[in-house]
């Protein structure tokens, strides 16, 4: 009787050890890593650049590095685009998700006249 519980106490705690190690929430964890070391070598590359000032990158648990923000223009966004690869590596277990857009060109302030002001 004992014998036979033992042996499944040891298969059982082998089969959440290989879960704990191989199983999906393993291959999250390692998807979350390799993004977040992506994001920590990228950061100060963006912060030398004042185009990228509104960039952030953000790490997801589905795991996904997000690139988040707008550039002043298309050359900043293409610039943006060589820096950061649109894929990740191949062996990579996280995708990379790209949330960037080009901000409207700002025409300077503009001030209306009230009819009858005196200007």
């Amino acid at each position: 009787m004992w014998k036979r519980v033992s042996i499944i106490l040891v298969l059982g705690a082998a089969a959440l050890l290989w879960a704990y190690l191989y199983g999906p929430a393993a291959r999250q964890r390692e998807g979350i890593e390799q993004a977040e070391s992506l994001r920590t070598q990228f950061e100060p590359l963006l912060a030398k650049d004042p185009r990228f000032a509104d960039v952030t990158l953000s790490s997801r648990t589905n795991p996904a590095l997000v690139v988040l923000g707008t550039v002043p223009n298309q050359a900043a966004l293409a610039d943006l685009r060589n820096l950061i690869p649109a894929a990740p590596p191949p062996a990579a277990r996280f995708s990379i998700e790209w949330r960037v857009t080009v901000a409207p060109a700002k025409s300077g302030p503009t001030r209306e006249k009230s009819p009858d002001s005196r200007d």
